[in-house]
């Protein structure tokens, strides 16, 4: 007896261009701080259909990090390519990353913020809105703090417990430091234990 057997070859994935100019980058990378949730999507158009095996890219010019592509399908037509982004920049700047896949190249340039820092931080200068009351939960308290001497770089959230007199957290949202002088406003909650002055350090 014979028989025929047919086995489907599926085409090697290909585009027809991939546009790294027009990436859409999610997540923020800060010099000396680990990424996360940072990813980067790459448009393309006239995909085949096709597939694509997953592809590792390490960085250059901002050394340190690595974006990395599971294997998928080209869309037929237009579509794009997600990059996850991991790893701790080394320094600020513009992290490129060398993509090639389907046929075409591009550069990936993804900005790396500068670490946040100030010359002075002038607690002593804070201006506090609302009241705290011993055993009343706080609310609408917050404080601001004066600096000086902000490179602009970005900060990330903090939350301080009150000494002294105790139940209070003092706590910073993530952000920017402005370029020069500025202030960062903590909001306090919790309830006082007692009364005296609380400190957060």
């Amino acid at each position: 007896q014979s028989c025929t057997l047919n086995v489907t070859v599926a085409a090697a994935g290909s585009i027809t261009t991939l546009n790294c100019a027009g990436a859409t980058t999610t997540g923020t990378l800060t010099s000396g701080t680990a990424a996360s949730g940072v990813s980067s999507s790459v448009p393309y158009t006239g995909g085949n259909g096709g597939s694509y095996a997953a592809q590792t890219v390490t960085s250059t010019t901002v050394t340190g990090l690595t974006a990395t592509l599971a294997a998928g399908n080209f869309a037929t037509g237009a579509g794009s390519l997600t990059y996850t982004i991991t790893g701790t920049p080394a320094s600020s700047g513009t992290a490129s990353f060398a993509l090639s896949i389907g046929g075409q190249s591009c550069t990936l340039n993804v900005t790396v913020a500068a670490a946040g820092s100030i010359a002075t931080l002038n607690c002593a200068g804070a201006t506090t809105t609302g009241t705290l009351t011993s055993g009343t939960a706080a609310s609408g308290v917050s404080s601001s703090v004066p600096y000086t001497g902000g490179n602009g770089g970005s900060y990330a959230a903090q939350s301080v417990t009150s000494t002294g007199v105790t139940g209070l957290t003092a706590k910073l949202a993530a952000g920017s430091f402005a370029t020069g002088t500025g202030n960062l406003t903590y909001t306090i909650t919790g309830t006082p234990a007692s009364s005296g002055t609380a400190s957060f350090a």
